[in-house]
């Protein structure tokens, strides 16, 4: 929360606009939530799926897996949402572009952002934190591998 405060702050005392309309400087304050939020539906349907199955996760490594049972519950929380959170907390202030979802996902034309909003309301609580974390990763990938391939080669 703080960290998602102290963002708007610099956006709203920022005055130089970005490159191209549609970026972010830092991650949306809005994916970060909905990261946050959309996990934990997320791992909760994991755990509904994993015990209608006939996987068993209660003996799974708790280390591997994220998973520990409380009062007879089973949660995927733990480690990975400890690091997620914190992950979201440094990327939200960070100075790293964040393209609009169009342009991460690649949705340039009308056919695909169907097929994206279908594909994302199929099944939201899997496909909201999937998509979330697709849109997390993508911008993320292509920020420091533009940082890697140009200490590489400087021009």
């Amino acid at each position: 929360v703080l960290n998602s405060i102290l963002r708007l702050a610099r956006f709203n005392i920022t005055t130089a606009p970005t490159k191209e309309k549609g970026d972010f400087i830092g991650m949306p304050t809005p994916t970060g939530a909905g990261l946050t939020s959309s996990f934990i539906v997320f791992s909760y349907t994991l755990i509904k799926i994993f015990n209608n199955s006939n996987i068993d996760i209660s003996t799974s490594s708790p280390l591997l897996l994220g998973v520990f049972e409380i009062k007879g519950e089973m949660l995927l929380v733990p480690a990975f949402f400890l690091a997620m959170t914190i992950a979201n907390s440094f990327f939200l202030i960070s100075n790293i572009t964040y393209k609009s979802i169009p342009k991460a996902l690649n949705l340039n034309t009308k056919w695909k952002i169907v097929i994206f909003v279908i594909v994302l309301f199929s099944y939201p609580p899997i496909t909201l934190f999937l998509a979330g974390f697709t849109y997390f990763l993508v911008n993320n990938i292509r920020y420091f591998s533009n940082r890697i391939l140009n200490k590489e080669n400087p021009q």
